[in-house]
């Protein structure tokens, strides 16, 4: 309403007209002038009403074409300007919800490795290593040019002492080469996917042994990771609360595929998408 009433109140400044009422007519698709110029109807556009203006500057001048072409541009561009409204909008709530993940995925996953850990200094360190992940969640520092080799290392190294101190035995396989430079969004979902699966595999699979395969096939990167726990059976809360939809939503933001496949012998997560330059 609030639109509506100052796009009348800046027609009446604009055009000093005898007066503005609502067009009931056939509004059409851009401004148009009848009646020889004593009237100027505009259309019903970027949501504003369609209004009928008469009498040009208190009826001492007609409207001409030049008037009816300026009301297209402010209409032209009152809708450019809702359309980047609804995509900052739309932005700002995908980076609320992609930090809601790594929050979720990243900085859970070391809480929860700190409190298994009844070493005190380890501990400490994987505290520390959370709370420095925080902050790049807050600074977008994911932005950051990363090494695909060492990103697979620490993730490795990290992987193996999650599971060993809950006496659980790991088969990590690297295979392929990059082609290019690794994509530093795609390096903050690997570390963010192995995560939230080993943390789903230590909390509810009840496995002994976990693989993971981590493969870049040219420009994309293919990850798989099964355990040999109870499957999906019922009680086992793998599949409930929001980390598989973070997992999916995280593979389908980069343009990738996600997928699961559980059984009474394990589960079986795979995704792949693209990774490097």
């Amino acid at each position: 309403v609030r639109r509506a009433e100052k796009w009348r109140a800046l027609l009446g400044r604009l055009y000093a007209p005898l007066s503005i009422t609502p067009n009931d007519g056939g509004a059409g698709a851009s401004a148009r002038i009848n009646e020889e110029g004593r009237v100027l109807i505009t259309p019903t556009l970027a949501g504003f009403p369609s209004l009928m203006l008469r009498d040009r500057d208190r009826g001492r001048a007609l409207f001409a074409p030049e008037d009816a072409a300026s009301v297209n541009e402010l209409l032209a561009l009152a809708a450019y300007l809702n359309e980047s409204q609804a995509a900052y909008e739309h932005g700002a709530a995908a980076e609320r919800a992609r930090m809601a993940r790594d929050i979720h995925d990243n900085i859970g996953a070391q809480l929860l490795s700190a409190l298994h850990i009844r070493d005190g200094e380890r501990k400490d360190e994987l505290i520390r290593d959370a709370i420095s992940e925080f902050r790049a969640v807050i600074s977008n520092a994911a932005g950051e040019q990363q090494n695909f080799s060492d990103v697979a290392a620490d993730l490795r190294a990290e992987t193996i002492e999650r599971l060993e101190a809950k006496g659980l035995i790991l088969n990590w396989r690297v295979e392929g080469a990059p082609t290019g430079a690794a994509r530093p969004l795609a390096m903050f979902a690997l570390r963010a996917l192995v995560r939230e699966a080993v943390s789903n595999v230590v909390r509810h699979a009840g496995a002994g042994r976990v693989e993971i395969l981590v493969a870049a096939d040219g420009p994309e990167l293919r990850l798989r990771i099964a355990d040999d726990g109870v499957g999906l059976r019922a009680g086992n809360s793998v599949g409930q609360g929001r980390g598989l939809a973070n997992m999916r939503q995280r593979v389908a933001s980069l343009g990738g595929r996600f997928c699961i496949n559980a059984g009474a012998g394990g589960v079986v997560i795979e995704a792949d998408f693209p990774a490097f330059e």
